[in-house]
């Protein structure tokens, strides 16, 4: 028999490694309860990185251009944009949480890259699976993972 696959996929903010370690456990040991011979393969997918990423280059180019500025124009370019200096705060829950919610639902290109990045973590996978002929896969999805699954299985985001 075919051992099921299950990825899991976070919520918002930063996702240590091995996040989902006890939600796979939970799962083997009622898999084992109901007496099935199910194996859980679990597999961890992380989009996280790619807001860590953007963030982090928000927060460079900002102090650099406001760095390189005229004297006297760095007051005026810190009351506009100084504010971006701190996107890298990963203790922040502004920056650490709810700039992913923000990201993801204002912008098509980072959802497109959010999904590529989740493709090329999930296609190997299930590509490995097809030739063992596994055909038991599924997505555990918490938050704004479930808008993320949604978008990576269907290719549609709701709007608004």
């Amino acid at each position: 028999m075919a051992q099921p696959i299950v990825f899991f996929l976070h919520g918002m903010g930063n996702q240590e490694a091995n996040w989902s370690k006890e939600a796979a456990e939970i799962l083997q040991e009622r898999a084992t309860a109901c007496k099935s011979s199910w194996k859980i393969r679990p597999h961890e997918l992380e989009y996280d990185s790619k807001f860590r990423d953007l963030l982090a280059a928000w927060s460079k180019n900002t102090k650099k251009i406001i760095g390189d500025a005229q004297e006297a124009n760095k007051a005026s370019l810190q009351d506009m944009v100084g504010w971006l200096e701190q996107a890298d705060d990963q203790d922040s829950f502004a920056w650490s949480a709810a700039a992913d919610v923000f990201l993801w639902r204002s912008s098509d290109l980072i959802r497109k890259l959010v999904i590529n990045h989740l493709a090329n973590q999930v296609a190997p996978v299930v590509a490995k699976a097809s030739a063992g002929n596994a055909r038991n896969v599924h997505f555990v999805a918490h938050s704004l993972g479930t808008a993320v699954l949604h978008e990576l299985l269907t290719g549609g985001c709701p709007s608004g």
